[in-house]
């Protein structure tokens, strides 16, 4: 138990705190920004809707790939913070901005030259095709943009520089909502754009976000440009090639989970057009929770791997349990509330005449209910065992409890059964139950307590 207290004293809560708000909150402006784009385009009609939102999916996989490479900042980044190696986290840096641009060049250069050809796949709907492809023109090499900002982001964390990239985050975040109202609607001499006009907005954002961190790093972080040798170091053939080995299973990883968000949403629109509305206006919302979370899960990564970099295993080993159940308490707080407080949910639901109110407080209650424990999995898979480089374990657990358990589960219970939406939801935690286990298990066994820069 002393250890354990010498371990997680007031400095560790102090760093814990400093380094998860500022994400949190960057994480949950970014969700608010995406919810806000679409209440707006709203108002112009319902291709202009999904012409936004089809346009969000295209890049889906895309900005998959980017933070799949960039978790290797989060991963060996922290570390060679911790071992005092900066010279570690700029040819990490630089192999995942390169290959960030490997992967994601053609894409940026197929949206731009031929953007019609994606949202055919979606729709034939003329007018939806011709705002689509408007929309992934103007904003589709902008995916480049975003295979820079990521990885300097994360390359800022690891080395405990949170504020300046939220900051950045969220002046970048301020413009592109203003410019949504002058572009899209048409102030003074500005003829109104429509989807156009969003799409630039996007567009002028990401760039000035850009902008503003680069010139952050220069005159506050320039420890983080690399030199000449360290880009000639950094990218040979042999160095390039184990980098991309490190981090395939982090990309197989999200792969496999991007096509079973997608699964998941074909079993729930094969329910009805009512289970489908209903789901759509609750995901959000529980994104805006997670998004919440996430924050507390980087600040787990970021510190166990200075401990791990230093080889401090014992101090590893108490601050990730701690930080990993902190974690679940507030989780299991915030679904307290949301349980304590149903009963004015439902009011201002009837209120307002939404169609199935009781439905919608019940989804509500079972995504509260899950909160704890994708907080508990977010935290344990993305926050320690990734921070010890056990990739291919993490890909597993994530995987198998999604195809062979979740998955699985809802069909029967959405399609045999033919359940409610909140019942069949239920069933959609059998994943997370599993991969809690699993998650448990592997921390128990401590294979992950490695210091990867000397291995």
């Amino acid at each position: 138990m002393e250890k354990w207290l010498a371990s997680t004293g007031k400095p560790f809560w102090s760093k814990f705190f400093n380094l998860a708000l500022p994400v949190s909150l960057q994480s949950m402006m970014f969700a608010a920004l995406g919810m806000f784009d679409v209440m707006m385009v709203a108002t112009l009609g319902e291709a202009e809707i999904a012409a936004v939102g089809l346009g969000g999916k295209v890049f889906f996989f895309n900005l998959l790939a980017v933070f799949g490479i960039s978790g290797a900042i989060n991963i060996l980044g922290a570390q060679y913070f911790g071992a005092g190696e900066n010279k570690g986290i700029r040819k990490i840096l630089i192999q995942s901005i390169t290959w960030a641009f490997i992967i994601n060049a053609g894409f940026a250069l197929f949206y731009t030259l031929n953007p019609s050809f994606f949202v055919t796949l979606s729709s034939q709907d003329p007018q939806l095709i011709e705002l689509g492809a408007t929309y992934l023109q103007i904003t589709g090499w902008t995916i480049l943009v975003t295979a820079i900002i990521v990885p300097l982001e994360s390359a800022l964390r690891v080395s405990n520089d949170v504020m300046a990239p939220t900051v950045i985050g969220i002046l970048a975040i301020i413009i592109n909502a203003s410019l949504n109202v002058v572009l899209i609607f048409g102030v003074g001499p500005i003829d109104p754009m429509g989807v156009a006009g969003a799409a630039w907005a996007t567009v002028i954002g990401r760039m000035s976000q850009l902008l503003f961190m680069m010139l952050y790093i220069k005159y506050k972080q320039p420890m983080l440009i690399p030199t000449l040798a360290d880009i000639k170091g950094s990218l040979l053939r042999s160095e390039m090639f184990k980098f991309i080995r490190f981090i395939a299973p982090i990309l197989f990883q999200h792969a496999g989970w991007a096509l079973g968000i997608l699964t998941y949403s074909l079993i729930i629109a094969a329910m009805g057009t009512q289970a489908l509305a209903i789901h759509s206006l609750i995901a959000p919302i529980e994104g805006m929770f997670l998004s919440a979370f996430f924050g507390l899960s980087s600040a787990c990564g970021i510190m166990v791997g200075n401990e791990l970099g230093a080889n401090k295993f014992e101090r590893a080993w108490y601050q990730s349990w701690t930080a990993v159940y902190t974690g679940v308490l507030l989780a299991l707080s915030t679904a307290g509330l949301l349980a304590l407080n149903q009963h004015h949910l439902l009011s201002y639901l009837q209120q307002h005449e939404f169609q199935n109110s009781e439905m919608i407080v019940n989804v509500s209650l079972v995504l509260a209910l899950g909160l704890a424990l994708k907080v508990h999995n977010m935290m344990g898979i993305n926050g320690v065992l990734k921070s010890g480089g056990d990739v291919k374990y993490s890909a597993f657990i994530d995987l198998f409890g999604l195809w062979a358990v979740g998955i699985p589960a809802v069909m029967v219970a959405a399609l045999v059964w033919q359940w409610p939406l909140h019942w069949v939801l239920l069933m959609m935690l059998s994943e997370e139950i599993v991969k809690a286990i699993l998650t448990i298990q592997r921390m128990l066994k401590k294979r992950w307590l490695t210091n990867l820069v000397v291995n």
